[in-house]
Parts: structure tokens; sequence; C-alpha cells
């Protein structure tokens, strides 16, 4: 088994959003939590940091660079989360029946490949009782990946969970997507912390029992100041002011014609201080599986100063 990198990049569209690869760690880190704690009772919440390094890079060193850092205590990488890793368009998350966990194509990984020339991975995980790591070297210029290029060795003191290393921004993304912009002002620990706290609120909501006294802690690293930090933590959340029922009749996709089936929609009410969260706009989101899907806010709403969140989910 062997995930075929240049196949994947030519089949998977890049994605517009800057932040991708980051929504894509956080992500996979919640899902690794909340697996873990399907397998046994945890007295902790999850944690994730997300470390954010910018350099010089360049012959001349007239260059800006990042590297990315995200490491979980997530249920680690496995033998059946590494089949899942290396398989592009896996159902491993379908069949798990865990709350908070939606279907996946497993094709968020390939925007790793898509923005950064280096990928690299060190996770530590339970097997039969012992602690085990497995490690895939950060190495620039990979066409493929099997399981013969991770290492697996017996770590029994170190900590279950998992490090994401991402380093290099591709020049073609580069070119694309950030020519016009700072990277020291994109990837501030506040910016980010706000674009995060915007995109996830709404699964952070619905799984704050499961996610226990959590912690998503963002650090920003400069060359020749100090490194800023931010972070979204369980008090952040706001309580849902307002839950009502909706039944949303179903329509046949090609002549929407009623159906005669209904489908039950919650739909959810929250209100976020402004002044406190600085988020940069309203959104009333359709989600599933607690995650937004699609934006409908100008559907709804004339201005989109931030003061509320709505959130419509089935």
């Amino acid at each position: 088994m062997a995930l075929d990198i240049r196949g994947s990049l030519k089949n998977t569209k890049i994605s517009t959003n800057k932040y991708v690869v980051i929504e894509e760690l956080i992500s996979n880190s919640i899902d690794s939590f909340l697996i873990r704690r399907s397998q046994s009772p945890l007295d902790f919440g999850l944690i994730v940091n997300v470390s954010i390094s910018i350099f010089s890079s360049g012959l001349l060193g007239d260059q800006t660079d990042i590297s990315i850092s995200c490491s979980d205590n997530g249920c680690g990488l496995g033998d059946e989360q590494t089949d899942a890793f290396l398989t592009k368009d896996t159902s491993y998350k379908d069949d798990l029946s865990i709350a908070g966990i939606g279907k996946c194509k497993g094709t968020g990984r390939i925007q790793f490949f898509h923005s950064f020339e280096k990928v690299g991975v060190h996770s530590a995980y339970l097997s039969n009782g012992r602690v085990l790591t497995r490690t895939l070297q950060l190495v620039e210029g990979r066409k493929k990946i099997d399981a013969a290029d991770f290492v697996v060795s017996p770590a029994d003191n170190e900590d279950i969970g998992t490090t994401i290393v991402l380093e290099g921004i591709k020049q073609k993304v580069r070119e694309r997507f950030y020519k016009a912009e700072n990277l020291h002002e994109t990837f501030f620990a506040l910016n980010v912390r706000r674009h995060m706290m915007m995109n996830f609120l709404q699964r952070l909501v619905s799984l704050k029992e499961e996610l226990g006294n959590f912690v998503i802690s963002f650090e920003t690293i400069y060359p020749n100041k100090s490194a800023e930090r931010a972070k979204i933590c369980t008090f952040d959340l706001p309580l849902i002011t307002d839950q009502k029922k909706a039944l949303v009749e179903e329509k046949d996709p090609r002549t929407a014609t009623p159906l005669g089936r209904y489908k039950e929609f919650t739909i959810s009410h929250y209100k976020l201080d402004a002044t406190i969260f600085d988020l940069p706009r309203n959104a009333i989101s359709l989600c599933a599986k607690s995650s937004p899907v699609l934006d409908i806010t100008r559907r709804y709403l004339r201005t989109h100063s931030p003061f509320r969140k709505l959130s419509l989910t089935g």
C-alpha cells in the first residue's frame, strides 16, 4: 500500500484557502483525540499546539519562508491510521461510530503536499499495551510514501500523540497565494487564531463535552523578535442562547420534485462579544457532523458586523 503523491496532486485541486493546512492539521487532531477517547476513558482534554516559524531563505537570504508544526495528544498513528494515511480515498473514518467525526475522503493531507516541499511525521501510539513511535522523516521531493518509509521504534516513556511538520512553501503556491502578502502578518498568531475560531466554532461548541477542557494554542516564531502567542480554550466558547428544531422536506436533486420525506435540523444561535473575539463577520452556516460545510450568511443578513453566529446542523 502506498500513497502516490504525484498522482494525488494531479487529481486533487489545490485549495484557495491560505490557512487550509492549519485547518486540516487541527481537524485531524480533533478526530484523533475523539478516537482515543472512544477507546478508553480520559481524565484530560484535547491539547493541540500549532507552532509557525518564519525564517529567511533563498541563496541571498532575501526570501521569507515558513515551517508549521502541529502536535496533539490524540490516539497517534497506529496501524489503522497509517493505512488510512496511505490511502487517498479512504473510508476509515466513515466506519467509526464516533460523535463528531464525519465522512472523510482522506484528501485533506494532499493539501500538505500541494503547499509544502517537505512533510514529516512523528507519532507515539499504543500497541498491545506498549508505546511505539512511528516516524516519517522530513524529506524533500517525495513521489510516493509507503509503509516502509515509516520507522517504528519502542518508546515506553513517550506521551501518546502526533506531531506533523510542514516546511518550505512551494514556489507555485507562493506566487499564487502569497506573492502580495506579508507572511509575518498572515501567520501572526492572533490572525491565525481569529480565522480558526471562526472556522471551528460550531464544531467546538458541539463537542464541548467530548473535548473536555481543551486548549488549541498558536505560536509564531520570528527570527529577530519575541514569539507571539494566542490560544482557543474551553472558556472561550459561548453558551447557546437559543435552539430550535426545523423539518426540511427532501427534494429530488435533478427535478426538485418533493419526495414526501423530511429531515430534522437543529438551529443553534449564540452570540460572541466583538470586543473580545475580534471576529471579522457574522456567519450563518449549514453544518454536518458539527462542521460548517456551506456559508449562507448573505441569504439572511445584510450586515456582516461581528456580533453573532447562527448554525443549522443536521
